[in-house]
């Protein structure tokens, strides 16, 4: 091969499985998508805006208002937190739809798992049989955090997909022996995306896993004319957005803007015995984010397996270098979280396709047939005792008040879920065939969607803190030509629902001083509970609400938006005559609110 041609199609892909570009044909493909659809489509509104979601909401909102779509901002002030790729994609379909409400903000992530399912099924089928390439799909659609995280506004969805475009794309057209210069465009094209979409996090996946794959493998590869035209194409796809990004606000913000949320939790100090542990622990946490399909994983530890690899190695050698050169910068980190490694889980979930691969088929391997049907043994076990436990908290009068009670008619069905989940894979395990196999994924896929879309969901909703109906009377209560505004920047969730719910902004101002007169002509105002405030205020005023903006419920709330409405000619605070709106029943009183909520028990950060 010369340094610019593509290597023998024998030595990339197992030569049994020729690479079948008609997979839009086949069976398995549309079974993945009705089941992924089934699982994220429904109910994706049943759980109200938490998390992240309402601040990359806030700043495509701000981005529709103003029309700048090149500087993200928060209440006019740069937001330095990340690239802006999630944002003009919500943006988007804010503008199709003309609403900021759940469905808008959730759709393009719902997309995003979507597409990362069906994307894994199509370059799987570079290497994998169909079946195979089905339980790598369906293995990433119900792993834990994927359930967790992939119906939320949050950025893993979409970054994800691009990571996973990125390097599953790049590996298929490797292994179907496409021109350097398409696998180049594709990998590069699509790690600029992920670029855009959190920063540098995409673009070292994609290069640290391909040029070390490469410097093992395939040396020549990188030395290839296509190479050159794919970085090329990463640089314009950056520079398209760097450029007038500069230009409008300096080299520091831009670069703050890449830089600021990989920094600071790379350069954030912890004791030596912390990073240990971290680093002892953080392995277990990412295999249980990836739970039930990371149990697969261990069928590599048996020798037999590992010996019948060979038509596979550089599949395998390439998934299991780009999911080490995503785990070892979080083992570094002791604040990484599990939720971290989401976007290698497309690698992992096709690593676990594989085990089930060579486990079930024309000829098996005879040791490695345990790794299969000892998984689908220990799930047709799970499922029952599943059932066990919902049916006991929806029935034990102690237990029929907690989070997991469910109906009668829902702990019915979800027990004979489980029931038929159960006689699925004990059927497979004793008809090792691919046809039962195939009955056993789609049953154990559906029964976790299942527990996820309708148990999980409803047991969230219960804890689950919704301030909008708070913020919406707020809103109508406020006089109409009345401007809010906030000391320093106010919590994303209350100034998301006050303008979805009112269509009201919040301007940022000052906080203010008694050495400064007030800045602005302004009467109602709000402010964190944690952030640090003078005690009392430098100027009269009265509480008009009190708006809890936790995740969950708290009584007292931790965090909480107060508020208020300045007072003239008095000279003294004085309570107001009229009860605030949202006043929890702990609520500290207006003026020594920060004292007494650090009294309270509740965290002032």
């Amino acid at each position: 091969m010369d340094a610019s041609g593509p290597a023998t199609a024998d030595a990339r892909a197992p030569a049994a499985l020729a690479p079948r570009p008609n997979w839009w044909r086949e069976g398995e493909f549309w079974l993945v998508l009705l089941i992924v659809i089934g699982i994220y489509f429904t109910r994706p509104t049943a759980l109200s805006i938490r998390g992240e979601e309402s601040r990359w909401a806030n700043v495509a909102r701000e981005m529709l208002a103003s029309g700048d779509f090149v500087v993200p901002r928060e209440q006019g002030e740069v937001f330095a937190n990340r690239p802006p790729l999630t944002n003009w994609l919500l943006a988007g379909f804010m503008s199709l739809t003309g609403r900021q409400d759940a469905w808008t903000v959730r759709f393009p992530s719902l997309l995003a798992t979507l597409g990362t399912a069906l994307l894994i099924y199509v370059c799987g089928r570079s290497f994998l049989s169909r079946f195979g390439a089905m339980v790598g799909a369906c293995a990433f659609a119900t792993m834990g955090q994927v359930l967790q995280l992939g119906r939320h506004a949050e950025s893993e969805p979409i970054l994800t997909l691009l990571v996973a475009a990125s390097l599953l794309g790049w590996l298929a057209f490797y292994l179907t022996d496409r021109s350097p210069l398409q696998t180049w465009l594709i990998g590069y094209g699509f790690a600029a995306l992920a670029g855009l979409a959190k920063g540098p996090q995409g673009p070292v996946y994609f290069l640290g896993a391909t040029w070390l794959f490469l410097l093992v493998n395939d040396r020549r590869y990188l030395l290839s004319r296509g190479h050159v035209a794919g970085i090329a194409l990463f640089l314009a796809i950056i520079g398209v957005w760097q450029i007038p990004l500069m230009n409008a606000v300096g080299f520091d913000d831009a670069w703050r803007i890449w830089s600021s949320e990989a920094g600071r939790r790379l350069t954030e100090s912890t004791s030596a015995g912390r990073a240990i542990v971290h680093a002892l622990r953080f392995p277990w946490e990412v295999l249980g984010c990836m739970l039930p399909w990371s149990g697969l994983l261990l069928g590599y530890f048996d020798k037999t397996l590992r010996s019948k690899l060979a038509p596979y190695r550089r599949p395998v050698s390439y998934l299991t270098i780009a999911s080490i050169v995503g785990l070892v910068p979080l083992l570094l980190t002791s604040q990484a979280r599990g939720r971290y490694f989401m976007p290698l889980a497309p690698c992992t979930a096709l690593l676990a396709a594989l085990v089930v691969e060579l486990s079930v088929g024309s000829a098996p391997v005879r040791r490695a047939a345990k790794a299969w049907p000892i998984f689908i043994g220990a799930c047709g076990a799970a499922a029952p005792a599943a059932a066990v436990f919902v049916v006991a908290a929806s029935t034990v009068p102690h237990w029929s008040s907690g989070p997991y009670a469910q109906t009668w008619s829902t702990a019915t069905f979800f027990a004979l879920a489980a029931a038929a989940t159960a006689w699925v894979c004990r059927k497979a395990i004793y008809d090792n065939d691919r046809r039962f196999s195939q009955s056993a994924a789609v049953a154990i896929t559906a029964f976790c969607g299942f527990t996820s879309t309708v148990v999980l969901i409803n047991a969230h909703q219960l804890r689950s803190n919704d301030p909008q109906p708070v913020v919406a009377e707020l809103s109508r209560r406020l006089p109409a030509d009345t401007q809010l505004v906030s000391f320093g920047t106010i919590h994303h969730l209350f100034a998301y629902h006050l303008a979805e719910t009112g269509g009201r902004t919040v301007a940022r101002t000052e906080e203010p001083s008694t050495a400064a007169p007030l800045a602005g002509n302004w009467e109602y105002f709000c402010l964190n509970s944690y952030e640090p405030l003078p005690n009392p205020l430098p100027f009269a005023w009265e509480q008009v609400a009190v708006v809890p903006v936790d995740r969950n419920r708290y009584s007292p709330p931790r965090d909480y938006v107060v508020v208020g409405r300045r007072l003239s000619g008095v000279a003294q605070h004085k309570e107001s005559s009229e009860a605030a709106i949202g006043t929890p029943s702990a609520a500290p009183s207006a003026r020594p609110l920060a004292l007494e909520a650090s009294k309270s028990g509740s965290s002032v950060r």
